[in-house]
């Protein structure tokens, strides 16, 4: 692991600021399901597409008793980068997620607990809540069954700024997507989109631009 996140510190920009207000990047995803298994993968870049400074490796378990409920456990290992060094972190979490039809169109809503574990001094152990609601349209275009969607993802945690290596709370994150998924293949499809990032700091919100594109693979 010490010599991974070296190798990482020879290829990122020292000059570049993570998530600077107004900056716009760009954020990857490969998701491989099978059944109830699934192994996510991220890449993210900020300061104008310059700077590489987070990825993530993650996996859940999924239970489905009933067709418009799903619960799921997960473990998600992340690089990312902090103050030019590279750190660790690693986040344990519990989710449900429920499926409906919508105004001819589908509804799908999560909620996430994360307990999250850092490794480096800088922050301590936490945990966080996000739910996020999303609205696939009934609309297709192109024979590629091109299909609109809407979201907007909540992330909350207790308030810890007066407290050492505390951090800002209750709604911290704000993720406004608007994006199509795209069915080429069979068992492969696509989400592109933009992402409005809201991120609060002490004492202001900053706002980040972000083009993201996730390839979905069921094997």
């Amino acid at each position: 692991m010490k010599t991974l996140l070296f190798l990482l510190a020879l290829v990122v920009p020292l000059f570049g600021r993570i998530n600077d207000n107004g900056d716009t990047g760009l954020w990857l995803e490969e998701s491989f399901q099978h059944e109830f298994i699934e192994f996510n993968f991220q890449q993210r870049w900020t300061d104008n597409f310059n700077l590489f400074y987070y990825q993530r490796y993650e996996g859940i378990v999924s239970y489905r008793p009933v067709p418009p409920w799903e619960f799921g456990l997960g473990y998600a290992f992340n690089i990312s980068l902090l103050e030019e060094k590279w750190v660790t972190g690693q986040d344990y979490f519990a989710q449900a997620t429920l499926k409906l039809p919508l105004w001819d169109g589908n509804l799908e809503q999560r909620a996430r607990i994360t307990y999250i574990v850092p490794n480096f001094k800088e922050h301590k152990r936490h945990a966080t809540e996000r739910y996020r609601v999303r609205y696939f349209s009934p609309w297709f275009l192109t024979r590629c069954c091109v299909n609109p969607w809407i979201s907007n993802e909540f992330f909350f945690r207790k308030d810890t700024r007066n407290e050492p290596r505390g951090q800002v709370g209750g709604l911290f994150e704000n993720r406004f997507r608007v994006g199509f998924r795209a069915n080429f293949l069979k068992k492969v499809s696509y989400d592109l989109y933009f992402q409005w990032l809201g991120l609060k700091r002490r004492d202001r919100w900053d706002f980040v631009y972000d083009l993201g594109l996730t390839t979905f693979v069921n094997f």
